[in-house]
């Protein structure tokens, strides 16, 4: 592995032996310069014997350091294959997991929608039940009304029935249901009806991506769709 302090090291043993190498050569020079005018040619004084050996030593540091710098480069060289097949299985192996994290949360989402939508599914197809029956016990109830001979009876029937709503409505709240305003009582008969649904239940509709009936006779294809839907989700 690459270590930044040799390289710190290498750049300042470098920068003392080539401080050392101009300071020698600059003294060196001047040295020499001294001699030229001389005009008799003298042997090389101790001076600059010394500094000529000086000299030599740090060339030869300076190539001792340079030579074991590029020893160190192919030593590093021949470690980066397996450093780098090393860094590749590393980095596989956290794809692998992200992967697997990635599936699973997946796999978490798209239970919890199906079971979301299969719930969805369970409680339309009841509310949208709850609707034929009032409508069939509606019909009957007007056709009693209608053949009673004795209004006063129906008004102290209602009486009576206000009397115990007004008792019991405000205690025990009704959750929210879908309601019909013009239910038709006979099927040939024009559908001028209309349902008046909660947004609660408006979204049920929306989570499954059915449209909403707004009409008793759109129930029956409604509940058909729905149950067509809720087969898709369990088959996923």
């Amino acid at each position: 592995m690459h270590n930044p302090s040799s390289d710190e090291a290498y750049e300042s043993q470098v920068r003392t032996i080539q401080t050392n190498i101009t300071k020698y050569q600059t003294t060196l020079k001047e040295i020499q310069s001294k001699n030229n005018k001389n005009t008799t040619v003298a042997k090389p004084s101790k001076k600059e014997q010394e500094l000529v050996r000086q000299l030599n030593t740090e060339f030869a540091n300076l190539r001792k350091v340079r030579l074991e710098r590029s020893q160190q480069y192919k030593e590093r060289h021949g470690e980066l294959p397996a450093v780098r097949k090393e860094r590749q299985k590393q980095i596989q192996a956290r794809q692998q997991e992200f992967e697997k994290e990635l599936e699973e949360k997946e796999a978490k989402q798209k239970q919890k929608v199906t079971d979301n939508g299969m719930g969805a599914c369970d409680e339309l197809i009841h509310q949208l039940q709850l609707v034929l029956e009032p409508v069939e016990q509606l019909e009957i109830q007007d056709n009693k009304r209608h053949d009673d001979d004795d209004p006063a009876d129906a008004t102290t029937a209602d009486s009576v029935g206000n009397g115990a709503d007004q008792e019991h409505g405000n205690s025990n709240k009704q959750p929210d249901r879908i309601q019909v305003v013009n239910a038709p009582y006979e099927e040939d008969d024009e559908d001028t009806s209309l349902l008046i649904i909660p947004l609660s239940i408006m979204e049920l509709f929306w989570d499954i991506s059915i449209q909403v009936p707004v009409r008793v006779s759109e129930i029956e294809p409604t509940l058909a769709r729905i149950r067509e839907r809720r087969g898709e989700l369990s088959s996923l």
